[in-house]
């Protein structure tokens, strides 16, 4: 016998509204995730693209909230069993409502979600999916979105809108994947990148487009975050001469043949931060 949450499972991601659902549920969730202190000077305020924007109270609780952020991250991907954050924001204040997947794609579309009548057979189907969410405030939010997202789909059938090549979720006919495999494969993408670089540290994004296309942002983040490692095992006395060495790849571009005593110093001096300048080479 199937259990009632593993059909809503499987409904949501059949409708592509699996991370909507997951969205709304850490807003829900959030003081008993991060704990009432902390619940009670911060507010999530929308999940897009695997980063949490978070409203804080104050400059000082950012402060704070950012030592904590990888626990957090870590408390919530748990909480879910599966890598759901990838990232958390936080903002003193005021914080404008960042875009969910569907307004993304509504943006691409002529006619509004509220414009359509939804018949009393979809509305059912609605309230079949979300039956088996205990919380009534919970049931209520996810039955909204099961609504919008009904609308949305028949404006997009309407638009001849085709259905993603991985997921077959329907998105826009200038696009193979929806927004969500999209950032799937960038992040399988951005793996591979990372461990090319890991391989071969000298190479500029010009060169590591001949093995991998990839965006030269992804990259030149990845290159940093290579580099900021070996600063942080420099700044505990954890780094060996391999490792700096790597960062003088990195940085300079230079091929382990070309690596002198001057670069390793050069490096150094960088990492440890006695230049204003560090920028590896692209």
């Amino acid at each position: 016998m199937q259990h009632f949450s593993d059909l809503l499972g499987r409904a949501l991601k059949k409708m592509g509204l699996e991370k909507r659902y997951k969205a709304e549920k850490i807003l829900f969730s959030w003081s008993n995730l991060v704990g009432k202190e902390v619940a009670a000077r911060s507010e999530p305020e929308n999940l897009a693209h695997g980063v949490l924007m978070v409203r804080v109270t104050n400059s000082v609780w950012v402060h704070h909230l950012m030592t904590l952020k990888e626990q957090i991250i870590t408390q919530i991907n748990d909480f879910f069993g599966e890598k759901v954050i990838y990232d958390i924001k936080f903002q003193a204040g005021y914080l404008k409502k960042y875009q969910n997947y569907s307004e993304v794609d509504e943006e691409k579309l002529t006619i509004k979600p509220e414009t359509i009548v939804l018949s009393k057979d979809d509305i059912g189907v609605a309230d079949d999916i979300a039956q088996c969410i205990t919380d009534g405030e919970l049931r209520q939010k996810v039955k909204k979105i099961l609504c919008k997202e009904m609308a949305l789909r028949k404006i997009r059938q309407k638009s001849n809108w085709k259905k993603c090549i991985q997921c077959g979720t329907l998105c826009p006919q200038d696009q193979d994947y929806c927004v969500a495999c999209d950032i799937q494969q960038r992040d399988l993408l951005k793996i591979e990148v990372r461990n090319l670089l890991k391989q071969a540290p000298w190479l500029s994004y010009k060169e590591c487009t001949s093995y991998i296309q990839c965006r030269k942002t992804d990259f030149m983040t990845i290159k940093s975050e290579l580099v900021d490692k070996v600063r942080k095992d420099v700044a505990s006395n954890q780094a060996d001469s391999m490792k700096i060495a790597m960062a003088a790849m990195l940085i300079y571009g230079v091929k382990p043949e070309a690596i002198t005593k001057n670069i390793i110093d050069g490096t150094l001096d960088k990492i440890r931060g006695k230049k204003n300048v560090f920028t590896p080479r692209c």
